[in-house]
């Protein structure tokens, strides 16, 4: 969604954009040329297509149709343009949400693999005209583990996102709350990948030493056979602690969907033990959803008050206990999660602009 807007943005500033994507268009502008590739091949055959195809495609593009300035969505693809811009003076600008060997140490993915991705990423930023970071925290980060100059790094923080009312399937959530959770207590939301990063064994962990009424609804599905183990890991949890009837996984449902069972939820909760800037709890907050998020650099840095935040699964559950019976605590809660809404309400196509031409 951000990559689209990403396009769009810059093709309605009269800029010539070029994309190389196995996607199809999905915005029609004078100024967007896409490049599909793999279109008719299934996966994972289509993503092997993209990667073998990708240097001779960027070569044509930035040779032949004379791009200056590439835009890489994340450290591989800088990586994987360098040798097209060696052939021609251009400049990569980096865009970096996070990092994807910390994602594969979670993952459990093998040690070859990891430091496999850890050197692409290394050559990938080390060679970047341009880092753009969506926190303070990831560049840190960057620059600690890579050795990369501070002067290359730019904060591009996301933004508190517009939502429509007619982006917002309330009919849904209403109905979802009620078929779950039909008597007085608290409606508990999460969202994301079922992925052991986003650590929902704290959150099923905390609802067993509830002891106040409440519901959790988790939106999300497993990606990779590592996550359907842990979803089986975190369903045998569920079972063991006898919550059966106080957690429902939503399963993969719709953005609209999403944000309907988020917007009648009363509280969000996000125990990721990583993220970059998570969009999920930037959408609750415009929703005037309160959050809680687990003590991270990068949550501290998004919601600032450390109210809102907690170390472990005892500290989170005394923290819900206290939101639900003390409404001194619940004000506090919602009061700071007003001031994270606006300290992050801002411009993001117009400092995505200013970031790329300043």
């Amino acid at each position: 969604m951000r990559f689209l807007r990403m396009v769009s943005a810059l093709t309605n500033r009269a800029y010539v954009v070029h994309v190389i994507s196995t996607a199809e268009n999905p915005l029609q502008h004078p100024n967007l040329r896409w490049h599909r590739i793999g279109a008719k091949f299934p996966s994972p055959l289509k993503d092997m297509l993209y990667f073998l195809t990708f240097l001779p495609y960027s070569l044509y593009v930035i040779i032949f149709l004379d791009a200056k300035d590439i835009i890489a969505f994340g450290p591989i693809y800088a990586f994987l343009f360098l040798p097209a811009s060696f052939c021609a003076k251009c400049r990569i600008y980096c865009m970096v949400r996070g990092m994807l060997s910390d994602e594969y140490t979670y993952q459990g993915r093998n040690h070859l693999l990891r430091s496999i991705v850890a050197i692409a990423e290394r050559v990938g930023l080390s060679f970047s005209d341009r880092i753009i970071v969506v926190s303070q925290t990831l560049a840190e980060r960057i620059v600690r583990r890579y050795g990369v100059q501070e002067e290359k790094i730019v904060h591009l923080p996301n933004e508190i996102p517009k939502v429509p009312a007619e982006e917002v399937d309330s009919e849904f959530g209403f109905r979802i709350w009620k078929e779950c959770f039909p008597e007085e207590g608290l409606r508990i939301f999460t969202a994301g990948v079922i992925t052991p990063i986003k650590n929902y064994e704290m959150l099923i962990e905390a609802v067993s030493l509830l002891k106040i009424p409440c519901h959790i609804c988790i939106a999300g599905k497993p990606a990779f056979d590592v996550d359907k183990r842990y979803f089986n890991k975190l369903r045998s949890f569920v079972r063991n602690y006898g919550l059966e009837k106080h957690i429902t996984w939503l399963g993969w449902v719709s953005r609209a969907k999403v944000l309907g069972v988020l917007k009648a939820s009363d509280l969000f909760i996000s125990t990721s033990h990583h993220e970059g800037m998570s969009n999920i709890v930037l959408e609750a907050l415009a929703l005037r959803v309160p959050c809680l998020s687990k003590n991270t650099p990068e949550a501290l840095e998004l919601l600032k008050e450390k109210t809102l935040t907690f170390e472990t699964a005892q500290e989170l559950a005394e923290t819900i206990e206290r939101f639900y019976s003390k409404k001194a605590f619940s004000q506090t809660v919602i009061e700071a999660s007003n001031q994270a809404r606006e300290r992050w309400s801002f411009d993001w196509e117009a400092k995505l602009i200013q970031t790329l031409e300043g």
